[in-house]
């Protein structure tokens, strides 16, 4: 389910903090890597309970709305629409979601949780699209998909107080969330259908095939994270060599990450293109290091490449022989 692209994110992450941190073994910073891993997850659980959570909302206040003293025309005739939204309540009844949710702990019933997605909810009832939603005629499981879909999209995704909420209750939630966020919609869109059965079970973080112990993913993760620390020394040499006219120690510590990381794949990673870790590393550089970082980790690894094919030390195989 997550993609190579986030897993260097995270690599990249764990790697400076293993920097930073130089009292800790290898062995700690793995662990601490993989339970950061569990963390996104917890928050990608928490996030895809969200939609449940504010349509219970709304049942409620409709109903307590119809208590009030003296309640208006539209207090006693209340519209329920969202609040049964089929597609919202085919999450609610998910077995494997609530089990998540539980293991987790990644519910919103808690009265802080509560206080929040009534906040929530009431700034979700001044969209444009949630009124344009309950006016229309359009009914069925479809329509109420794609509500769902588009309140994740134009409400869920960037909202500035859930961002702030939920990296309250865990620090790294607040950088993880937008990621957590795009795969809650990518699973909502692909894998939940109409007359899917409530065990439908969600994907998990670490996708893998029936003849498989590990998933490639999950293998990519611990060997790009422990082979960039194992081989440190010999991808140090090789930036030397690579850098021309310049110092080590003037280096910036994510480009340097950067480059030991490319590195690693270029030579210990063969099933992965050449040209996909080029690409992959000059976008990293362009989004976490400085504004000249792209040219200059662009500029090192083509030179670095150079060197490994003067040397004989590029064995590529399979997909890695694509570009």
């Amino acid at each position: 389910m997550i993609s190579r692209n986030y897993i260097r994110i995270k690599v990249l992450e764990s790697l400076y903090a293993y920097r930073a941190n130089k009292g800790k073994g290898l062995l700690a910073a793995e662990k601490e890597l993989k339970r950061n891993m569990d963390e996104f997850y917890a928050l990608y659980v928490k996030i895809m309970a969200l939609l449940p959570a504010l349509a219970h909302m709304d049942a409620k206040i409709l109903e307590q709305k119809k208590s009030r003293l003296l309640p208006s025309a539209e207090d006693l005739k209340p519209n329920f629409k969202f609040a049964e939204n089929s597609f919202i309540r085919q999450m609610d009844e998910n077995i494997s979601l609530e089990k998540a949710m539980h293991n987790y702990a990644a519910d919103w019933n808690n009265d802080l949780d509560q206080i929040f997605i009534k906040t929530l909810y009431l700034q979700l009832t001044n969209q444009p699209f949630f009124h344009e939603y309950l006016k229309s005629g359009d009914t069925g499981y479809e329509p109420d998909k794609q509500f769902a879909l588009k309140m994740i999209e134009e409400f869920v995704l960037d909202n500035e107080e859930c961002i702030s909420y939920l990296g309250n209750i865990r620090l790294q939630w607040q950088t993880d969330y937008n990621q957590a966020v795009i795969l809650v919609y990518n699973t909502l869109q692909k894998k939940f259908t109409e007359n899917q059965k409530k065990e439908k079970t969600l994907p998990p973080l670490f996708k893998k095939n029936a003849n498989e112990k590990v998933s490639e993913e999950e293998l990519f993760l611990s060997d790009l994270f422990k082979l960039s620390i194992q081989h440190n020394d010999e991808f140090e040499e090789i930036i030397e060599k690579g850098i021309r006219n310049w110092e080590m120690d003037r280096i910036a510590t994510i480009d340097m990450i950067l480059l030991k990381m490319a590195i690693c794949e270029f030579i210990y990673m063969p099933s992965i293109p050449v040209r996909v870790t080029l690409n992959e590393y000059i976008e990293l550089a362009k989004y976490y290091s400085s504004p000249k970082s792209r040219n200059f980790v662009n500029g090192v690894l083509d030179n670095v490449l150079t060197q490994l094919r003067e040397e004989n030390r590029l064995h590529k195989i399979g997909r890695g022989l694509m570009g």
